[in-house]
C-alpha cells in the first residue's frame, strides 16, 4: 500500500451514517486497535469515520487522552470527518530531494498547517512509504507548529526503521525541555546504535543538555564505538567537567574515533587534565593522524 488515496477520504464521507457494533469495547480501546493495525488499516478506518454513534464531541474529548495512540487516532478520525481536503493533500503529497540529494523533503504549504500533524503521523505509520520518505515526513513535523514535538516522542516507540527514529531524535534538538528529555532518554536505550548515537549528539546540541550528563556518562560505555564517540563529543560541547576521569580513560579506547572525541572533549572540559594525561605522548604517535595532531597540539602547550 503506497499510500491511502484521496478516495479514502471520499469513501469515509460517503459511508452511510450508521453505527457499527462495538462489541463492548470502549471508543478509546477501538482507537488503539485501529492505530496499531497494519495492512487492514485502510479498510477499517472508513467505517469508524462514518459511524454516527461516534460523535465529534467524543472524538474531540479524546484528543487530550493520556495515551498517545488514543489522542492521535481520535484526531485522525475527526480530521477525516471535518477537513478531508487537508488529509487528502497530505496523503497525495510527493517528496522532493534536497540540494545534496541525500534527503527527501515535503515542501507543500499544507505541511505548515498545525492541523496537518495527525495526518502526517498517520501517513508515517500506514502510508507504506520508503524509509527515506518516512524520514522526510517526520522532518515535516518540525514545521507544523504547536504539538509537533509531542508527535516525535510518540513516534519513537512506533516506527520500525532506525533512520526514521533517528530523524525523530534529531527533531528533539528543538523540542521543549520535558519532551526532549523524555525522548532522548528513550533514544539512548534504542536497540539500534544509529539512534543511540543521534541521541547523544542531539543532547550535545541542546542548551539544557547538561540535564542529561549522567545519561551521557553511562553512554561512554556503549558497545557501539560511534555511539561512545558521540557521547564523548557531546560531553565536550557541554563542558561537563565531571566527565574528565571517564574521558581520560576513553583516550585509550580501541577505536580511533572514540580516542579523538575523548581527547578533544577532555581538553575542553579540563585542559590541565589533558596536558598531564599519562598517555598523551603515546597519543602523539597514534596511528590515526587526527588523534596524533590533537595530542601534538596539546603537548606543545
Amino acid at each position: 500500500m503506497r499510500w491511502l488515496t484521496p478516495l479514502l477520504a471520499l469513501a469515509a464521507l460517503l459511508v452511510a451514517p450508521a453505527a457499527h457494533a462495538h462489541h463492548g469495547a470502549t471508543l478509546a480501546e477501538e482507537l488503539v486497535v485501529l492505530f496499531e493495525l497494519g495492512d487492514d488499516y485502510a479498510a477499517e478506518l472508513p467505517p469508524l469515520v462514518g459511524d454516527s454513534a461516534v460523535t465529534d464531541a467524543a472524538l474531540d474529548a479524546l484528543s487530550t487522552h493520556p495515551d498517545y495512540r488514543v489522542r492521535t487516532q481520535a484526531s485522525i478520525v475527526l480530521g477525516w470527518r471535518t477537513t478531508p481536503d487537508l488529509y487528502t493533500a497530505i496523503w497525495s503529497a510527493e517528496a522532493t530531494p534536497d540540494r545534496r540529494r541525500v534527503r527527501l523533503r515535503f515542501v507543500d504549504e499544507v505541511f505548515l498547517d498545525p492541523a496537518a500533524a495527525p495526518a502526517v503521523v498517520e501517513r508515517v505509520l500506514h502510508g507504506g512509504d520508503e524509509p527515506l520518505a518516512q524520514a522526510g515526513l517526520v522532518m515535516s513535523l518540525f514545521r507544523v507548529g504547536e504539538d509537533w514535538d509531542g508527535h516525535l516522542l510518540g513516534l519513537l516507540g512506533q516506527v520500525e526503521h532506525a533512520d526514521v527514529r533517528a530523524m525523530a531524535v534529531w527533531g528533539l534538538r528543538q523540542a521543549e525541555p520535558a519532551t526532549a528529555r523524555a525522548g532522548l532518554r528513550i533514544a539512548l536505550q534504542d536497540h539500534d546504535p544509529a539512534v543511540r548515537a543521534e541521541a547523544a549528539r542531539s543532547i550535545g546540541w541542546r542548551a539544557d543538555g547538561a540535564d542529561l550528563v549522567p545519561e551521557l556518562l553511562e553512554t561512554l560505555s556503549d558497545e557501539d564505538a560511534h555511539t561512545r564517540g558521540q557521547a564523548a563529543r557531546a560531553l565536550g560541547w557541554l563542558e561537563a567537567a565531571e566527565a574528565a576521569p571517564e574521558l581520560a580513560s576513553l583516550t585509550a579506547d580501541a577505536d580511533a574515533e572514540v580516542r579523538l572525541h575523548a581527547l578533544r572533549a577532555l581538553d575542553r572540559v579540563d585542559p590541565l587534565a589533558a596536558r598531564t594525561l599519562p598517555g598523551l605522548r603515546g597519543l602523539a604517535s597514534d596511528p590515526s593522524p587526527k588523534v596524533s595532531r590533537v595530542a601534538g597540539r596539546i603537548l606543545k602547550r
